[in-house]
């Protein structure tokens, strides 16, 4: 099954968690050149996957670490979502903090 992404004027999406999804999606994203904020509570992503090779092989475990803004820039907000608010097309931050959708 496949998708088609359409450019939409004015429109922004955010992706809310920077797991497996939230960054196949952050980077189609991005590929496709359309304005988002990815929004995780971490700085970077942990590759699970990887953590056994990097018990055994020197210098690997920093390669388990993908840094959001080395990947995305200006598009990616570190915070714990709070709530969304449908009517105004925000996300409030903990904090205060506000991201436009």
């Amino acid at each position: 099954m496949g998708g088609q992404v359409s450019s939409v004027e004015g429109v922004h999406v955010v992706v809310v968690g920077g797991g497996f999804g939230g960054i196949a999606a952050a980077q189609q994203l991005k590929s496709e050149g359309l304005s988002f904020t990815l929004i995780d509570l971490r700085d970077a992503f942990h590759h699970n996957v990887a953590a056994l090779r990097a018990s055994v092989q020197p210098g690997f475990a920093q390669r388990t670490f993908i840094p959001y803004a080395e990947t995305f820039g200006d598009s990616f907000v570190q915070g714990r979502v709070e709530r969304v608010d449908t009517e105004r097309q925000t996300v409030i931050l903990q904090g205060g903090r506000v991201s436009s959708c």
